[in-house]
């Protein structure tokens, strides 16, 4: 994000409506990824969570193994996929463009060599580096040449592993235990500076937390799936989840507890990533940063994020904005969007706004403040949106889909069958 975006509004001699909270969440690349990785954490956690408190627990185990063996592929066949073809693309030079006059951020593009054995062979070092699945370097990802934006993919892969290994770890405790260990687990590492682990086990304990509640809910108790005391305690805990809990009846004020918290999630997620300690609205949060989070980002972001899961999680006033179709389409090709909407922005995005102040005959300067120059850059935006999400729509179907079938058939060849 550019370096202006990453400012509070109001807090230079040219404040811009896009660093106005809430609206900045158009732009903030941190405050994605950190809803992802927490709903991540929830995907992956749902069914170990409900095999864990069946009366039959066979089925945890191959589960559990199936899991980690096709999370591997799961993740890093589509990223090969479309980093060689963005290797290929810059071998022909489609991504030489000249950047945008006085452009905060100069994008990185991947670089070019003479041969296209040694691109390849460039390209193929870097992914090694970039899937290496015993590296303990987080961070690695973010000088992947071939794109950049792909850093959270190597996260992804560790969180899911801590998210299975959590599971495994506590699959013999008592369900209460097993709760309290895991709110241990989150605040520990959320004390410790581990963000990227605290929200994908904040997923797993919004999972387990919701799965138990709705079974001491809806089942009777019984001694085979889980003690009396345990069952009662967990009833109680669902009963004191706010006004955010799920009922049948909505009166007019839990509806507007719901729709503050859900706006206050918003706003805590639009936490300036820079200069927050003299922004207007966030300087008393950033002066209760802890030491260790410097600017509170990496902070304030990561519990914004959980906090906004939990209350559409419990919030049915809000739930239908997720819901429709459309929102569950982009749902179901948000991962190709993000694998390919960066390299979309070198292919064509840069001709797209050249073409666009062509037209409006507006100045082509990242910083301009004309009206012409606005209109071109929407104009622009809208284009490129339409061309990405036409060619996520094909990732999807036939990249995306065909890595999980690939994982399934792969992992039925090599599985050893118990008889």
């Amino acid at each position: 994000m550019p370096a202006d975006m990453r400012r509070g509004f109001m807090t230079d001699d040219h404040p811009i409506l896009i660093q106005l909270p809430i609206i900045r969440l158009a732009v903030s690349g941190l405050s994605g990824v950190c809803v992802f990785f927490v709903i991540s954490g929830y995907a992956l956690s749902y069914k170990p969570a409900k095999l864990t408190a069946q009366p039959k627990k066979g089925g945890f185990s191959t589960a559990m193994a199936s899991s980690v063996f096709r999370r591997y592929l799961r993740l890093f066949l589509p990223t090969m996929a479309i980093s060689f073809v963005v290797a290929c693309l810059a071998h022909l030079r489609l991504f030489e463009v000249a950047t945008v006059p006085n452009q905060a951020v100069i994008w990185p593009r991947p670089p070019v060599l003479e041969t296209f054995f040694d691109q390849m062979r460039s390209w193929w070092q870097q992914f090694g580096s970039l899937s290496d699945p015993f590296s303990r370097d987080l961070d690695r990802g973010r000088s992947f040449a071939y794109d950049p934006v792909l850093w959270t993919i190597p996260v992804e892969y560790q969180g899911s592993m801590v998210v299975f290994l959590t599971h495994i770890a506590f699959y013999r405790l008592r369900p209460r235990i097993r709760i309290l260990f895991s709110i241990f687990t989150v605040a520990y590492t959320i004390r410790s500076g581990y963000w990227h682990f605290f929200l994908f086990l904040s997923g797993l304990c919004m999972a387990t937390l919701n799965f138990y509640a709705h079974v001491s809910a809806h089942e009777p108790p019984s001694p085979t799936l889980l003690p009396t005391s345990t069952t009662s305690a967990l009833e109680r805990f669902r009963f004191s989840y706010l006004p955010l809990v799920s009922s049948t009846k909505h009166d007019n004020g839990n509806k507007a507890i719901q729709i503050a918290s859900f706006i206050g999630a918003l706003w805590l997620l639009s936490y300036p990533e820079a200069t927050a300690g003299i922004a207007p609205g966030y300087r008393t949060v950033h002066s209760l940063t802890p030491a260790s989070y410097g600017n509170g980002d990496y902070f304030w972001i990561p519990l914004a994020a959980v906090w906004l899961v939990f209350t559409v999680d419990k919030s049915p006033v809000i739930q239908p904005l997720f819901t429709n179709r459309y929102i569950q389409y982009f749902g179901r090709i948000s991962y190709s969007i993000y694998l390919v909407h960066f390299s979309m922005m070198w292919l064509y995005g840069i001709y797209l706004i050249r073409l666009c102040a062509a037209i409006t005959g507006s100045t082509f300067e990242a910083n301009s403040s004309s009206v012409s120059w606005a209109i071109s850059a929407i104009l622009a935006t809208i284009l490129y949106l339409a061309g990405t999400i036409s060619v996520a729509d094909f990732v999807q179907r036939y990249v995306d889909v065909k890595s999980v079938t690939f994982s399934a058939w792969f992992e039925s060849m090599v599985v050893s069958r118990i008889k």
